[in-house]
């Protein structure tokens, strides 16, 4: 007898040389394939994919056993990457938008120099291609940054 919940889907057989696009649905089949390969820089990813593929991260040895638990390794991030963050409102996007935010190698980059090089003042400007609708309240404009001051 065959499992209910395998009768309607629809496999092709091992072997038969049957069009990779068969699974795919009647209105994705009508579009056509467009593979981009962007570039490294211009590729969007999660700012936990950057920073594993920067080496933003740094292995914790944990000697406290909570509830029961073995002591051992943990990855966590860096300092400049737990500052952008916070900064450009990070978590909160993926706690509000249920995912986390998509960003650029280069936008990561430059959110990781924000926020570890506050300006003359003291202020530390988000970079705004990082920059989540979800940032902290009182999160700096990046778009009203005072230009600076050429030397005369």
């Amino acid at each position: 007898m065959a499992d209910a919940s395998n009768e309607s889907r629809r496999e092709a057989p091992e072997g038969t040389g049957a069009p990779a696009d068969a699974a795919r649905s009647p209105a994705a089949r009508r579009e056509p394939k467009v593979e981009e390969k962007p570039t490294e820089d211009a590729a969007l990813g999660t700012p936990h994919e950057h920073a594993l593929a920067t080496g933003n991260t740094v292995l914790l040895a944990e000697t406290v056993r909570m509830g029961g638990g073995r002591p051992g390794e943990r990855l966590t991030y860096s300092l400049a990457h737990a500052a952008a963050a916070r900064l450009h409102g990070w978590g909160a996007h993926e706690y509000h938008e249920n995912a986390p935010i998509r960003i650029t190698r280069a936008a990561y980059l430059a959110a990781l120099k924000a926020a570890l090089e506050p300006d003359e003042t003291g202020i530390y400007w988000p970079h705004a291609a990082a920059l989540s609708k979800h940032a902290p309240a009182g999160t700096p404009d990046p778009s009203k940054r005072p230009k600076p001051k050429a030397n005369s």
